[in-house]
């Protein structure tokens, strides 16, 4: 109990016993729930958060501080972001832990090159590298599409749901593009090309507009679907089948990467360097270190068509930073070609399979 009559910058907790409260599931393994505004002092010593798993039971207990500053009150208006990481005590990680997206066929050690830093594309394989023909736009014989990474990575996405789905897109007679000749030729690819403008976007509008009929990251009822795409609206409807993740720290990249792929979900992400323009690829598999923290991404990079026609994921390594001097909160960084680890991860895009609305 507490006092609606005090102040509400300074609350006052009223005598009373605490009580555990369950939060509501949301999405993506994330909990959200409502707290009265309240001093923080107890819950550093006698537990926060508990999780039960298995029978068997952990108690966290509220941090001392957040970001640098001292945590001592839950302040009114307010939301904290809260990422666990939860293991069963009789599992020890290995040092070196690969986790793929789903519906791939894990590729054995004779499919790498020598240093395992780059996996060719094979027929059957289960992912998908649709790469720009003229990615420098400077050859005048090319249909310049430089900037239409976003389409790129979505048409990867969408290449792997309709493997995830093709039993049910056949048997419900849907007629739609999916043909790939190889990865410079996606009919996927070609339909944004010819329906858009070689600028730059994102791959939640692309998403929507493939699926619902509309090129945005919000839909509504009132939007009307454009005629060229759409190609599950009567199935979807204004829902999104895609997420978009606008902050991007080392905690929620390792919990929305980790979530998004033990739950049967693809993703792309976009990064950039502050003098440079941003540039959306798609993941395919992260390695994880000891701890459980991603430290390698396996990726595809629609830039490299002009020199690999045949597709290849690409083992690249991050890194964890504070964007500014001082910050307790850490950004995950990518190497440029010389591998200088300037580029910041700043979005992530997931696609689900949808499978729970397909009947």
């Amino acid at each position: 109990t507490f006092d609606l009559l005090a102040p509400f910058e300074t609350p006052t907790i009223a005598d009373g016993n605490t009580a555990w409260i369950t939060p509501r599931k949301i999405a993506n393994g994330n909990f959200t729930a409502i707290l009265c505004p309240q001093a923080m002092a107890t819950y550093r010593t006698d537990g926060w958060i508990r999780v039960t798993l298995d029978g068997k039971e952990a108690v966290f207990n509220a941090p001392v501080q957040i970001d640098g500053q001292v945590f001592d009150v839950l302040e009114a208006g307010k939301e904290i972001t809260v990422t666990l990481t939860v293991r069963k005590t009789n599992e020890t990680p290995d040092e070196k832990t690969t986790v793929w997206t789903q519906g791939l066929q894990i590729p054995d050690d004779s499919r790498w090159n020598y240093d395992k830093t780059q996996l060719p594309w094979w027929e059957g394989c289960g992912w998908y590298d649709c790469n720009k023909v003229n990615p420098t736009g400077k050859d005048p014989t090319k249909i310049n599409d430089s900037q239409l990474c976003w389409a790129a990575a979505t048409s990867n996405m969408i290449h792997w749901w309709l493997d995830r789905n093709r039993d049910w897109v056949e048997n419900k007679g849907y007629d739609v593009p999916s043909e790939l000749t190889n990865m410079l030729h996606s009919e996927i690819f070609d339909l944004y090309k010819s329906c858009f403008p070689n600028e730059g976007n994102q791959p939640l509008s692309a998403i929507n507009w493939y699926f619902n009929g509309v090129f945005r990251k919000n839909i509504y009822e009132t939007d009307e679907p454009d005629p060229r795409a759409g190609f599950f609206r009567d199935v979807f409807g204004t829902h999104s089948l895609g997420q978009q993740i606008d902050i991007v720290t080392k905690e929620t990249f390792n919990s929305t990467i980790r979530s998004a792929l033990e739950n049967g979900q693809i993703v792309s992400y976009a990064f950039a360097d502050p003098r440079w323009q941003a540039h959306a690829v798609t993941l395919w598999g992260v390695e994880l270190d000891e701890n459980g923290d991603i430290r390698y991404l396996y990726m595809v990079d629609n830039n490299d068509g002009a020199t690999d026609t045949r597709g290849t994921i690409r083992r690249q390594e991050i890194r964890y930073k504070p964007l500014t001097e001082g910050s307790s909160t850490l950004s995950v960084f990518v190497p440029n070609s010389v591998g200088d680890f300037r580029y910041r991860i700043y979005q992530i895009f997931t696609l689900d399979t949808g499978k729970k609305y397909l009947k």
